[in-house]
């Protein structure tokens, strides 16, 4: 913890915050572990969705969304697996999961979700065009503030002081968290991660992806670090005031092409972010 933090935070209450919250949905687990998985098994996804009602439910009004164009023809998950795909919809199953574990304000997706949603799909773009596994980009994306939300339901007093901080010194939310708490969303990510047993990789880039060393040794955690620099450059989440980032050189070599490649890599985020935001909504 730094010796300058001017209203430190113990790693202890954060342990404890963390030991709160309920396991994560055990469906959502299994997901993420077979990110890795080399053999896609549609019947038994089908049979692991349709073990949770709500999300079942989700799943089926985001098919019928006029994303999809098929309003009302969708009507059993195995209907949407023709549609999406099974990777599509293994990636928009562990989102509502994950924000039916985490919600946003009043239950209902706010900034924080459809900042991550919009990470996650500029991940999955970039990574896909950089040969790496597009559903484990989408989830490192997608998951990549976790400590930053359950900072701020746990402790809303201390990151009202980090938001105060970080606006009158004009620096990213990390090293406001850093200042005022003696510790970061990063960190306490990471501490979530591990405490919900998630895969390695995601474990990795949801603490490291602003880590210099990481970033250089660990593709998802330079993904990620790209990916969340993009959504606040190109204001794809209108609220968010945030700083934009320095990007590290190597990762932006590594992802983006030249700014013409990425706009056009990124021609339709719009379109599909709003689609899984409509998915977070709760049934």
């Amino acid at each position: 913890m730094s010796a300058e933090s001017i209203f430190p935070l113990e790693l202890d209450a954060v342990m404890e915050a963390v030991a709160r919250l309920p396991p994560f949905p055990e469906v959502a687990l299994q997901l993420l572990q077979s990110l890795d998985g080399a053999d896609a098994d549609s019947e038994q996804l089908e049979r692991l969705i349709a073990t949770d009602q709500i999300l079942t439910a989700r799943l089926l009004r985001v098919a019928n969304s006029s994303f999809y164009g098929m309003q009302g023809r969708i009507h059993s998950i195995r209907d949407a697996l023709v549609l999406i795909g099974y990777r599509g919809l293994r990636s928009l199953a562990i989102a509502a999961s994950l924000s039916s574990a985490l919600p946003g304000e009043g239950g209902q997706p706010g900034g924080f979700w459809r900042q991550g949603l919009a990470a996650g799909v500029v991940a999955q773009v970039l990574g896909r065009a950089a040969h790496l596994n597009p559903d484990v980009c989408f989830a490192a994306g997608l998951m990549h503030g976790l400590g930053r939300l359950l900072l701020a339901r746990a402790f809303p007093a201390q990151c009202a002081v980090v938001e105060d901080w970080r606006r009158e010194h004009d620096c990213m939310q990390h090293e406001a968290e850093r200042a005022v708490l003696g510790l970061d969303h990063l960190e306490v990510g990471q501490l979530l991660a591990e405490r919900w047993r998630f895969p390695a990789a995601l474990v990795s880039a949801i603490g490291g992806h602003q880590d210099p060393v990481r970033i250089a040794q660990d593709p998802y955690a330079a993904l990620v670090h790209v990916a969340d620099a993009v959504v606040i450059a190109l204001d794809v989440v209108p609220e968010c005031d945030a700083m934009v980032p320095c990007i590290d050189e190597g990762a932006w070599r590594r992802f983006v092409a030249s700014p013409e490649v990425l706009l056009h890599l990124l021609h339709d985020i719009d379109e599909q972010i709003e689609s899984a935001v409509g998915l977070l909504q709760a049934p």
